[in-house]
């Protein structure tokens, strides 16, 4: 299939406009970048109550009649249109919102108050029933149905009863990205004929798990391909410790099962154009980094001292980024009165009680720990650049976008090897100078305490080397547009599939 392609995005956030993690920017950067090479894309979202920009968007289909479960739904959808110069050309994109006033006018997007929406299944049951009849109210009807996560992986499952009984969508395959597939959508059994999710699937294969719905899982067994956002998770999901709970069904799927690194949009993310920092700065002239330093001790009440080591984060607290060897780690770190001066800064919204362990910290070292609850964007930005060193000690990581967003500032990260952590961030070789950060293995406070004391003794000891990682980390370029030439590829072997 060398012409070009259609392809339908329907997704549950899109950076921009509704965001909790990595999954929005991909539905974001990644429909531009294909734009961007010539093919037709169009997403679909939903319209929660916090998206932004509202009063821009006009009626692209005042109701939208959706099937769901033997059950007429209406919606309505709205759109606007994408556009962006920083996927390597320019490019527009469609972005369609689905309004429904009872799923989606909620203060949330999946929970309130830490308690998740008990009818999410059906939420975006209803999104991803939707996405199908969105398209042929467009008579729009796309090659490729690109799904994302549990929120949308029932979208297989509609793709193949449209493909039996409806001949225009008998060429369309289904690809479903697995951003984090230690989500995975639970919801009672006695939901599943509401979803219109037949008897015959009800079962351990496809969508039963221990009496219960797992929608992931279905989708894992019905999509037509797969893909994990870095090489490194693809090969971790087949494995019992990294599959989180569903290895084998991955490990069935293996051959359809593809691993494509995340990119990321200089337009947003680039030392020499960001508007958020003080003074921006390159790889020829990094003195600006200098002053994005001072601003950033200066923002956190910490002490202005550039030749001190500051450690940055920009996190949700969560046990999945590693909280649970880092907190037991940053307090006996920060406790030692024999280690040389450094600073560390944490900014981050999420679990309650890892916020009150933080509050307790850090009111336990003052001038040497920072820590601000919430999360702030330009702020984010600014911790990118006026950082030494990036900390992402994650018990798993999927990607991860922010070590990449550290080796463009110069800012050397130091994570743990795993999923796209390993892909993106080669470890330091005192004997060769080679490298772009630190990488330490076991998910434990020991193994990220050693390497801690490491990077003191490094910048203590081997400045010169430190420099020289800096510079070559900051040749390092993941672009969207390469990542979207792997999904082209990953688009055409879903065709080549026969129809189940």
């Amino acid at each position: 299939m060398s012409k070009p392609l259609r392809v339908a995005f329907v997704c549950s956030e899109v950076a921009g406009f509704s965001k909790t993690g990595g999954l929005a920017d991909v539905c974001h950067a990644l429909p531009l970048a294909l734009a961007a090479l010539g093919h037709e894309v169009r997403i679909l979202t939903p319209l929660y109550a916090s998206v932004s920009g509202q009063e821009n968007f006009t009626v692209v289909q005042p109701t939208l009649a959706v099937s769901l479960g033997g059950r007429l739904l209406a919606g309505k959808v709205w759109g606007t249109t994408l556009v962006s110069g920083g996927s390597g050309a320019d490019a527009s994109v469609a972005l369609h919102f689905l309004e429904h006033q009872e799923f989606f006018q909620r203060p949330g997007f999946y929970d309130e108050g830490g308690s998740a929406y008990l009818d999410n299944a059906l939420r975006f049951g209803f999104l991803a029933a939707a996405g199908l009849a969105w398209c042929e109210a467009q008579g729009w009807i796309p090659d490729i149905l690109h799904l994302h996560d549990w929120h949308t992986a029932t979208g297989a499952l509609y793709l193949r009863q449209r493909r039996d009984s409806d001949a225009r969508w008998r060429k369309t395959r289904s690809v479903l990205t697995l951003h984090n597939a230690g989500y995975q959508g639970h919801a009672p059994m006695s939901q599943a004929a509401a979803l219109g999710i037949p008897a015959e699937f009800r079962n351990q294969e496809v969508f039963e798990e221990h009496g219960q719905l797992n929608l992931l899982k279905g989708g894992i067994a019905l999509a037509d391909k797969l893909n994990a956002v870095s090489p490194g998770y693809a090969e971790e999901l087949l494995t019992p410790l990294g599959g989180h709970g569903l290895h084998v069904h991955f490990q069935r799927r293996q051959a359809d099962l593809a691993g494509i690194l995340n990119g990321v949009d200089e337009s947003s993310w680039n030392p020499e154009t960001d508007p958020h920092l003080p003074t921006n700065y390159s790889l020829k002239d990094r003195s600006g980094k200098r002053a994005c330093k001072a601003a950033l001790q200066q923002h956190f009440r910490l002490p202005e001292k550039p030749e001190v080591p500051l450690f940055g984060m920009v996190s949700r607290l969560t046990e999945q980024k590693g909280f649970g060897y880092l907190l037991p780690a940053l307090e006996q770190w920060l406790a030692s009165a024999a280690l040389p001066e450094f600073q560390v800064l944490l900014l981050g919204n999420g679990d309650e009680h890892l916020r009150q362990a933080l509050d307790r910290l850090a009111a336990s070292h003052p001038g040497r720990l920072g820590w601000l609850h919430g999360y702030n964007d330009p702020l984010a930005h600014l911790i990118e650049a006026g950082s030494d060193f990036f900390l992402m000690p994650s018990l798993y990581e999927p990607c991860g976008l922010n070590q990449i967003y550290s080796l463009r500032y110069g800012t050397l990260p130091i994570v743990r090897s795993v999923g796209g952590l390993k892909n993106t961030v080669v470890n330091y070789n005192p004997n060769s100078g080679d490298g772009t950060g630190f990488v330490f293995h076991d998910p434990t406070s020991e193994a990220l305490l050693g390497t801690l004391n490491w990077v003191l003794e490094t910048w203590q000891y081997r400045r010169p080397h430190l420099r020289t990682l800096q510079r070559r980390a900051m040749r390092k370029r993941f672009s969207w547009t390469a990542s979207a030439r792997k999904y082209l590829k990953l688009y055409r072997a879903a065709h080549k599939r026969p129809t189940p």
